[in-house]
């Protein structure tokens, strides 16, 4: 029989069980249940990211350089997110949300952005990690209660 296909059932590395075609077994098209492929995308949006920032986080740049606070940019979190910073002597993620794409309630935005930000959240705090958003109008017009929050959660 031509095109018959054989699915074999595979443990990956993580843990998950999944159902795999032999013949992409053979050939090495598929080496995990998509946990690798995901962490691989993770880290090409990084590097591709990496130097390119919006206007909101070089503002949150210059808020973190003039606090001395040592920060990584672009942290990737596996299979969850990429904060925009993370201040490792602290454990703190920070995320500038534009106010447009992160449907702040001033801008009557789709509040789906929101609940998935929400989500993210709980999923980093149950990591351990302490998590601060910081919305574009704040960090564009009150940079000092943007600092004030970093100092605070620091403390």
């Amino acid at each position: 029989i031509k095109n018959l296909h054989y699915f074999w059932k595979c443990k990956c590395q993580c843990g998950n069980i999944t159902f795999v075609d032999g013949g992409h077994l053979r050939e090495g098209v598929v080496c995990s249940c998509g946990c690798l492929a995901l962490e691989n995308l993770l880290l090409r949006l990084r590097k591709k990211r990496r130097g390119i920032q919006t206007g909101i986080e070089i503002k949150m740049t210059e808020i973190l350089k003039d606090l001395k606070i040592n920060f990584i940019d672009q942290f990737v979190i596996k299979d969850i997110s990429i904060a925009d910073f993370y201040l490792p002597d602290h454990n703190i993620l920070i995320y500038c949300d534009g106010d447009y794409w992160h449907s702040n309630k001033i801008m009557k935005g789709n509040q789906t952005r929101r609940k998935r930000d929400y989500k993210i959240n709980q999923k980093l705090k149950k990591l351990g990690y302490k998590v601060l958003r910081f919305w574009e109008n704040k960090i564009n017009k009150k940079t000092n209660l943007c600092k004030e929050k970093i100092l605070e959660t620091i403390s």
